[in-house]
This record gives C-alpha cells, structure tokens and sequence, in this order.
C-alpha cells in the first residue's frame, strides 16, 4: 500500500506544536521524501513504481479461511436379499446418541460456564491452547491495515494517551488539538486528498447515504456532513484493552474540508475518578423519576452519566438500558443487565427507543438527550410508571431546563405537563467547565432536587423563581454560588466567575461582601 505524504508545509505558518520530540526548524512531522505522483491520481498519494494498484484501494478482501467440513457419518449399507435363501447380512450396532445437556448454572461469579446450550463447548479466547483445530482454522484472518492508516492512527493514539479531548483536521492545513479546550496547531499536514481517504476508509459504505461511500458523499452529497464512531488502536487479530473509540464529523466547508474527532477513552469512567456530591448519589437509590444532567457541549455530561451508571452496575442487580446517538461509553454487564441500543442502526427513533425500554423490564433508563416532543412524553411516562430515567440537555441552569421541556408543549396542554413533571422529577444538575488558575478546566454545578420549595414552582409554572428556591439547608446549590465559592478558595479568577455567571448582580454583591472583608481584616492586622 502506498503511504501518506503529509503535503508541504506553508513557510510563514509558526510554532506547530508537536506532542512528540519537536521535528527540525522548518520541516514537517515525520515526512517521508517526495514521491512522484503519476497521472491523474490524487495529490498526496505517492505511487509504488512496481505494483500497480487502484487509487482508492486501502484493504485486500479479507481472505478467510474455509472451516473444517465435518464429515457425515457413514451408515452401514445392506446387503442385497439373495433368493430362495432371504437372508441379510448382520447390521453394527449404532452408538446411542448421548442427549444434549443444559448448562449448568456456575455457583459463583468467578466461575464460567463450559457447554453452551446446544451441547457445544465455550472457547475461551483467552487461552489458544484450548480451541479445536476446527475452531481455529475457522476463525477469520485478521484485516492488515493500510500503512498510511497506520501512521496517522499511531499519532492520535499518542494524542490521546496525552490527555488530548478532541482533533480537528482542515484541508491543506496542519491538524489542531484540543487540550483542556485550548486549540494548538500541530505539525502534521493533511490534504484534501488525505481527508478523502480517511472518509473512504471509515465510512466505505452507508445505506442511509444519498451517494455510497464517504468520500464520493462528503464531495457531491447534499447535505456535505458525514457522522460514523470509529475504534482507533485496535487490531483484529488481538483483543486490544487500550483501543479508544471515536465520535468523528466529516464536513464540506470553503477550500475543502474538515473532521471532528471526539475521542472517548478506553474504560468507563468511575466515579473514584470524578467524584460527586452526597446528594447526587443518593439518586442511585431512587426507584423512579426523571433525573436531567444539563450543560452545554463538552461539559462532561456524558462523562458524568457513564460513571454514575458504572456505579449503579457495580452495585444493583437490576437491567440498565440506554438509547443514545451515537454510542460512546460501552458498559459491560456487571451486576446488571445492560442493553445499549443507537438511534438509527438499532432503534428508528428516541420515542420508540423509551417505550422498548419500558416493555423490556428496564430498571434504569438512559435517554441520550430529550430534545423531541415524543421523546419527552416518552419519558415523562416512563418516570411516572416506575422506572429512574436518566437525561441529557443543554441548558444553562435548572430552571431553564424546566422551563424548555414545558415549552415544547402547544400552550393548551402546558398546564398538564408541568404538573406532571413536578410529579416525577428528582434532579436537574447543571454542570459547566470554566478555566481554573492553573489552566485546567474545573467543573461547576447548579442542583435542584425533589423538595417542596421548588415544586409548587413548576407546577404554577413560575420558573423565575427556581433559582431563588436553591438553597444550600435545602441539598440545593446555584450556579452562581458555587462560582463564588471556586472564586473564595482561590480557584478561579473574578473575570472567570462573572464571565460564566448567569445572574451577575448576585454574584458581584456577594465578591463585593467578600472583598470587604478581606480588606477589614488585613487592616485589623
């Protein structure tokens, strides 16, 4: 396979930064020397003089091997009748065909079954030494990847492992990543025609697409956009713990294209890792209810959703269920049944999704984001009929949130829906991450909970005064409190708090009183 020429670096473009060792002045991440390009095939793209191969094949079909044919048994032939004498040779007795045995159940969790329930034995991956010969001159041969994939998936896979959250790559332009949403160019250069490739590669053929395959749809499609989730790090001859899987968003744009990469790391976040408060765990141990996590886009909602299921999975012996789109955490069964199902490949729509849940006998349900009206009403029905449902959305502070599911509503059934909603609601948490001094992102939250200081709101529809009804006796924080409580630990500054406050009047009084104080005591010493 050919490789990929990183194209030629813009002299005037200054201080690339490289996650690896810094390459020379002036010279491009790992650029091997120019190749000549022959007629009429793609720019960046160098030509293999001995083989002759199309411009756009990246894999050889995958060669599997056939399986062991298993020979049929053989049955005894009779022996022709000779007459006058009728007389038959003597038939061998046929073996009794041994019944099949159901599995038996393991007596703890540690042990694993070894006969699946047609008879067969389980093969433990994990130990080749144990399959038959049949199973492994059956198995498939794993995929080579192409060596220009290979080197551009090895450098994101150093990104990632840096801590970096997103890539985004421009045509003709070096890639940009995102660390602790700060964007830095590196010193790796894609064409459009690299861009091409990658699309071809990842999305080689997609039914719902006007036009099959990715590169041919993101040229002439229509809507120019292409969505796929990729596993990057991952070979198919081994089961690789450390792939990471990617949320990727190709787009047509001026003088080329562009890619999103969200990458979303190997294991399931936990909540040792990204603690919360008292009161948010105790929503674990809810029954039913409508549970919303809020904030903007890259906020860490999915992030803190994944690790409170985790948590849930670790300790509850009941059936998780998720509808999102796409998939990004894959949660495997611990004490709990989990199915995960994705909008588009394996449920129509979020609505269809909630009512499959409901008939599944789920315990727990995980709604991606609720920003339709069916899947709202869905919802709302399932909290009602006993199951914790988990939410996304995207607004700025509970009592917009609230305010937002009611307004998707016609004005005559508004009435309705609020109490409803007052009914069934336990928590909206927003969570929003603003930049610390020690140029991180650190994580602030508004909390409204299930109390009777803010339901009688909801209910009369007065959402003005949610924020108000936060109050800290009460298990409630607003945003702009824990702004001023970052701000009194020395932890942001107070352009960042006031920058990110949604009332600014109460936050300046509350700095303003702190402040003084200071001031009053540095003068009594």
């Amino acid at each position: 396979m050919s490789e990929l020429n990183w194209g030629q670096e813009p002299a005037k473009q200054q201080n690339p930064v490289n996650r690896q060792a810094p390459p020379p002045q002036g010279q491009p991440l790992n650029r091997p020397a120019p190749t000549p390009v022959s007629q009429g095939q793609p720019g960046g793209i160098p030509v293999q003089p001995q083989q002759q191969q199309p411009v756009r094949q990246f894999m050889q079909p995958q060669q599997q091997q056939q399986p062991v044919q298993q020979q049929q048994p053989v049955r005894p032939q009779q022996v022709p009748v000779q007459r006058p004498v009728q007389q038959s040779a003597p038939v061998a007795p046929v073996a009794p065909v041994a019944p099949v045995q159901a599995p038996v159940a393991p007596q703890n969790n540690s042990a694993a079954p070894t006969v699946s329930i047609s008879g067969a034995p389980i093969v433990d991956n994990d130990d080749e030494d144990i399959q038959p010969a049949e199973m492994i001159q059956s198995k498939p041969a794993a995929v080579e990847k192409p060596a220009w994939y290979k080197k551009i998936e090895s450098q994101i896979m150093l990104w990632a492992e840096t801590g970096v959250s997103d890539i985004q790559m421009i045509s003709d332009n070096y890639v940009w990543i995102v660390d602790d949403d700060n964007h830095q160019p590196t010193s790796l250069w894609l064409t459009k025609e690299d861009i091409l490739l990658l699309a071809d590669y990842w999305v080689p053929e997609n039914k719902p697409l006007d036009i099959t395959g990715g590169a041919k749809h993101l040229a002439e499609g229509k809507d120019g956009t292409l969505e796929t989730v990729q596993t990057l790090g991952r070979s198919f001859a081994s089961d690789s713990t450390q792939s990471w899987r990617s949320r990727i968003i190709f787009r047509r744009q001026e003088n080329g294209y562009g890619v999103t990469m969200r990458l979303i790391p190997p294991t399931v976040p936990t909540l040792a890792k990204y603690p919360q408060p008292q009161q948010i765990m105790d929503l674990l141990k809810e029954n039913n209810g409508l549970v919303i996590v809020s904030g903007p886009t890259g906020s860490g909602k999915t992030t803190l959703l994944a690790a409170l299921l985790n948590e849930y999975n670790e300790n509850n012996h009941r059936h998780m269920y998720t509808i999102e789109d796409p998939i990004e955490f894959v949660h495997l069964p611990k004490k709990s049944l989990v199915t995960q199902r994705e909008v588009g490949r394996d449920v129509d729509d979020w609505a269809g999704g909630i009512m499959a849940a409901v008939r599944s006998k789920a315990q727990v349900i995980m709604i991606g984001e609720l920003r339709e009206l069916d899947a709202i009403i869905a919802a709302l029905d399932a909290a009602n009929k006993g199951h914790l449902v988990f939410a996304t959305s995207h607004a700025s502070s509970a009592a917009q949130c609230i305010e937002g599911l009611v307004s998707q509503f016609p004005p005559g059934q508004q009435n309705l829906v609020q109490n409803r909603i007052a009914e069934v609601i336990k928590c909206v948490m927003v969570q929003r991450l603003v930049p610390a001094v020690d140029g991180k992102l650190i994580a602030v939250r508004e909390i409204m909970l299930d109390h009777t200081t803010t339901t009688p709101n909801i209910r009369s529809g007065d959402f003005t005064k949610l924020t108000n009804a936060l109050k800290e006796e009460d298990g409630m924080i607003s945003f702009e409190q824990s702004l001023y409580y970052l701000f009194e630990a020395g932890k942001i500054t107070e352009e960042t708090a006031l920058k990110f406050a949604n009332i600014k009047n109460d936050l300046v009084f509350k700095i303003d009183r702190l402040k003084a104080r200071q001031r009053e005591a540095q003068s009594r010493s």
